[in-house]
């Protein structure tokens, strides 16, 4: 028989059993908020933000990978050296510079490719790349240098290079002291430089060795620039 208190006995138990699973119901730990969507917004731009901070110096980086791959890629053929017109189409010449002297410096590089870089750092001017090239010079002529082979080959295209980027008095002063080297194939290589590159003044210091050396093989190399006929005569 259903008690005249049954519908009050069943709203009692339900209130009841509503109050349990709230008590039973985990609580946020101390110091804990518990996100609402307000923050949950915030939290997404603050990430939002931060991954475009670091996008930009990751970018920037990328760049600077990129164009060191692009000049490698130049560098790289044997019967190719790059062009002032391909070193435009790469970007701003001190972003190009940069990535020239990092080749010329990685030991871990093809000594080819090193050596083409030399040559295409020549074709900048302006006081770093002179900079550069002098400091390169006076590195490879140390005789204790790690790798004597490599160290020679770019102490010669130094010395070219030096000449092409230096006005033509200074290029005289600068290596004229190689003219008297003990190694003849850096003073052949000293009498290329003037006298491909370093204008008259080059050619007057040429002159002046022609009445001063006797050495068959140098007199033959001052003959591709000067007339040793001529110039000894007078």
């Amino acid at each position: 028989m259903r008690s005249k208190y049954g519908y009050t006995s069943t709203l009692v138990v339900s209130t009841i059993a509503f109050a349990l699973v709230t008590c039973l119901a985990p609580a946020p730990l101390q110091g804990q908020s518990v996100p609402n969507d307000d923050q949950g917004e915030r939290t997404s731009e603050a990430e939002s933000k931060g991954a475009s901070s670091s996008g930009t110096s990751t970018g920037s980086d990328d760049t600077n990978r990129s164009l060191r791959s692009q000049l490698e890629r130049l560098l790289s053929g044997y019967h190719y050296q790059p062009d002032r017109d391909d070193l435009r189409a790469l970007g701003a010449s001190s972003k190009v510079e940069a990535a020239l002297t990092a080749i010329i410096d990685d030991r871990a590089l093809r000594s080819s490719m090193r050596l083409r870089a030399v040559d295409t750092l020549a074709l900048y001017e302006g006081e770093e790349v002179v900079s550069f090239l002098d400091d390169l010079l006076t590195r490879t002529s140390r005789r204790e240098a790690s790798d004597e082979q490599t160290a020679s080959l770019l102490r010669h295209r130094a010395i070219m290079g030096l000449a092409r980027v230096l006005p033509d008095h200074d290029a005289v002063e600068r290596l004229e002291a190689f003219l008297d080297d003990d190694e003849l194939q850096l003073r052949l290589t000293t009498i290329a430089a003037l006298g491909q590159h370093a204008g008259d003044p080059g050619l007057r210091r040429l002159r002046q060795l022609a009445q001063e050396v006797e050495h068959d093989v140098v007199r033959s190399e001052l003959e591709r620039y000067i007339d040793l006929e001529k110039d000894t005569s007078e």
